[in-house]
């Protein structure tokens, strides 16, 4: 029957049954909507890993090579800014591992940095006395 008919149960032929039946459920259910969240940012994370390790090696630079007092300067400057991230990423609750992993590695270099730093002024101390 096309929709323009209106269905008479009274001619012959007619089945109401099969005109009016609900179709059946083939699969699961599935939901029609849901609200998803955007994921976070790791940005600032990410920037603690980076400045972190990038602080270390080039403090490891320096002390393995002959390269001059300003690597080691930028060194504990990378330091102190990955270990700063580090923590306002670990405030914002992001990324735990990489905001841990800037935290620690940007703390290693400045510190690292620094005992380099006093080694040599003492060393420096001592060769002047030595001398005078």
């Amino acid at each position: 029957m096309s929709q323009n008919q209106s269905f008479d149960p009274s001619q012959p032929g007619a089945d109401s049954a099969a005109q009016f039946s609900a179709p059946t459920p083939t699969g699961p259910a599935v939901p029609v909507a849901q609200t998803t969240q955007a994921p976070a940012s790791n940005g600032l994370a990410m920037s603690a890993l980076i400045t972190g390790l990038l602080g270390l090696l080039a403090v490891l630079v320096f002390f393995m090579t002959d390269l001059g007092g300003s690597l080691l300067t930028v060194g504990a400057v990378l330091g102190i800014v990955g270990f700063v991230l580090g923590i306002v990423a670990l405030k914002k609750r992001q990324s735990k591992g990489m905001a841990v992993t800037g935290l620690v590695t940007g703390l290693i270099s400045a510190l690292l940095a620094l005992a380099i730093f006093v080694f040599a002024l003492i060393f420096i101390g001592a060769l002047a006395s030595a001398f005078m």
